[in-house]
């Protein structure tokens, strides 16, 4: 049989060792709450200092993007440079139709005209 010297809580009755047990589970409630608030705490430092500074949106401002500065990776500023080029092209080509337009609406005019004084 085991010798209960060698298992110094079994020694104990079991009126005595659940409570101990509950007081001890009661005291580490605060305890991982307290860990848990610091980790998310650190976390969002940790988050914050990974995002670029300067602008109130925490986002880089998009006309000046000569070097990744702040990123995590290269591969975001990358994306981020794509979609910067993607954006000038849309408006680009937004100017380009209403230009278009423009001139369809001055032809439409002029034959208007020219089919009024016929």
């Amino acid at each position: 049989m085991i010798d209960s010297s060698l298992l110094p809580l079994a020694a104990f009755p079991e009126e005595v060792i659940i409570p101990i047990v509950a007081i001890v589970f009661f005291l580490m409630i605060p305890i991982v709450a307290i860990l848990t608030t610091h980790q998310r705490k650190m976390a969002e430092l940790m988050r914050h200092d990974a995002l670029p500074q300067g602008n109130p949106t925490n986002l880089p401002n998009m006309s000046n993007l000569s070097q990744p500065q702040n990123f995590a990776n290269n591969d975001i500023y990358a994306l981020r440079q794509d979609v910067q080029q993607l954006r000038d092209m849309v408006s680009s080509l937004a100017i380009n139709l209403d230009n278009m337009n423009d001139r369809l609406n001055q032809q439409n005019a002029i034959q208007d005209r020219v089919k009024v004084g016929e």
